[in-house]
């Protein structure tokens, strides 16, 4: 590999790292310490919903990047990627505090809160997001513990949140 591939790589997995996805190096079939001697990646995600672990050959020509990785993962999921940063400026934009941004939408951590109050902030959170014209589903974790707020991903309602975000910083 020739140094600028070995800094693509480095990059890359860095960018992988950064969503929540591991990764371990092989050459010639055997894990390898070294991204000169790497030949493929495996790759795992840590998404509790869509686990999904891919060996990826490190091609020669074309550049090895974060898309190329998730293309290879995810070939009918173009929606796949973290947009965590940008729910938790839709729950900043909602005023309500005691939400926080995750892969799939937003949460609520319920554990030492009481049972209404949940509800009751559920209920709320259905009607902004529902006043906004935003598509969610909700359901609760196992235990209880975490009101899940999914967002869909479809580039329409993504977009629709960026515009939303947007014009809230020009009023």
């Amino acid at each position: 590999m020739t140094a600028e591939q070995i800094k693509n790589v480095e990059q890359t997995l860095k960018e992988l790292k950064e969503i929540n996805m591991r990764y371990t190096l092989y050459g010639n079939g055997y894990e390898v310490a070294s991204i000169k001697e790497a030949t493929e990646v495996t790759v795992t995600s840590n998404d509790f919903y869509d686990f999904n672990i891919k060996t990826i050959k490190i091609p020669k020509k074309k550049p090895f990047t974060k898309d190329y990785v998730l293309e290879k993962m995810y070939p009918l999921k173009k929606e796949y990627e973290n947009h965590s940063e940008l729910f938790n400026k839709l729950s900043d934009y909602m005023g309500l505090k005691s939400l926080y941004g995750a892969s799939y939408g937003l949460a609520f951590d319920g554990l030492f809160r009481k049972r209404e109050e949940v509800f009751k902030l559920k209920d709320e959170v259905i009607k902004k997001l529902n006043d906004l014209g935003i598509k969610a589903t909700f359901s609760f974790s196992d235990a209880m513990w975490v009101l899940q707020i999914k967002i869909s991903k479809s580039e329409k309602n993504i977009a629709r949140i960026q515009k939303i975000i947007a014009s809230k910083r020009v009023a």
